[in-house]
């Protein structure tokens, strides 16, 4: 792990610490809203400024650029456009950045029973998360939340199996993974702030705090995988 990387770890954790003491200290303030959105700018800004060797990394940092967009809807623009939602533009967003990150990712493709298995843990959890919010998803989301899901879960299984695939070097292999696990949780979480009434109505400090815990920590590594010097296997 080379300054860089070290440097981005320790700085952006101890943001993710700062963060949750601020949403249990303001909760649902739209200061706390805007901070989290400078955060993710933040992350955008030092990963186009890295230097880059390989493809990968400037696909990784697309993905940043649309994941600001999708929380631009999803955190600020509720608060500009008082009464509306950004949903919809949200998951779009976020949709195209996880479709970068697989393309990153989605190296020495091969079909295993071992790499099969290992998507199953994910697709348990979409099952759970789609049986709970099935009959709140109406119009457009009964289609677009399953899709989305789908492209969720194929991103979190192709940044696993980054560890079997012998592409990535031992470090970057472990933060793909870790980091596709991590997003996967933070949408799972978010779903449910989302779409499930009572939390909508009423929203949940745990949840709240796991989403966005996993969110900064799951971007941090994927920005440290931006500074890396030699991503690749030897």
């Amino acid at each position: 792990m080379n300054r860089n990387q070290k440097l981005v770890l320790s700085v952006f954790l101890t943001i993710t610490v700062v963060e949750l003491a601020a949403i249990v200290m303001f909760r649902n303030s739209d200061s706390v809203r805007y901070f989290e959105f400078a955060v993710t700018i933040a992350m955008l800004l030092l990963a186009l400024a890295a230097k880059k060797r390989f493809g990968e990394q400037k696909l990784i940092t697309i993905s940043f650029l649309f994941t600001a967009v999708g929380e631009f809807f999803l955190l600020i623009y509720p608060i500009l456009e008082e009464g509306a939602t950004g949903t919809v533009q949200g998951l779009g967003s976020f949709l195209i950045a996880y479709a970068f990150l697989i393309a990153a990712f989605h190296r020495k493709f091969r079909w295993s029973l071992s790499d099969v298995l290992l998507i199953t843990p994910f697709l348990a959890a979409v099952a759970v998360m789609l049986a709970a919010l099935n009959r709140y998803l109406g119009g457009a989301m009964a289609v677009a939340v399953p899709a989305f899901c789908a492209v969720i879960t194929f991103m979190a299984w192709t940044s696993l199996t980054a560890l079997r695939r012998g592409y990535f070097a031992r470090l970057e292999a472990k933060m793909a993974a870790a980091a596709g696990s991590l997003i996967f949780a933070s949408d799972f979480g978010a779903a449910f702030q989302i779409f499930y009434p009572p939390l909508v109505s009423n929203p949940s400090l745990f949840t709240e705090s796991l989403v966005r815990a996993t969110f900064v920590a799951a971007w941090t590594l994927l920005l440290a995988i931006v500074y890396g010097d030699d991503i690749l296997q030897k």
